[in-house]
């Protein structure tokens, strides 16, 4: 399409601004499936970085993304959250993320993220 570029360089007449990825404090990362896809459970020990995590979340919201998941700086996993209907809801020590989709691919997709299972 005129003026879509390759992801990080600047289209024809745009202004050039690539995101760039914002590192959050240490956090206790589980995943689980639900009813249409899964939530993502992110909690933190410290105030601090409960609050970053919870301010970057409200950021976010309603924009599309991804989350990758680092130890020792090297990637060890990445969630793309683009394929359902995300929420993010606070929680005392972090956020929950929700997403899911009516689509049952979509879904099966989502939910192969998954490693356990509420009920």
């Amino acid at each position: 399409m005129p003026g879509m570029g390759m992801p990080g360089t600047p289209g024809m007449g745009a202004q050039g601004t690539v995101p760039s990825p914002v590192m959050v404090p240490r956090c206790t990362f589980r995943i689980e499936k639900c009813t249409g896809g899964f939530k993502i459970y992110c909690s933190c020990e410290d105030k601090m970085a409960t609050s970053m995590v919870q301010n970057l979340c409200t950021m976010l919201a309603g924009g599309m993304c991804s989350c990758y998941v680092m130890w020792n700086g090297m990637t060890i996993c990445c969630y793309n959250l683009t394929m359902g209907m995300c929420k993010c809801d606070m929680i005392e020590d972090g956020v929950c993320i929700t997403c899911t989709s009516g689509d049952a691919k979509c879904c099966e997709m989502l939910q192969a993220y998954c490693v356990t299972e509420t009920k």
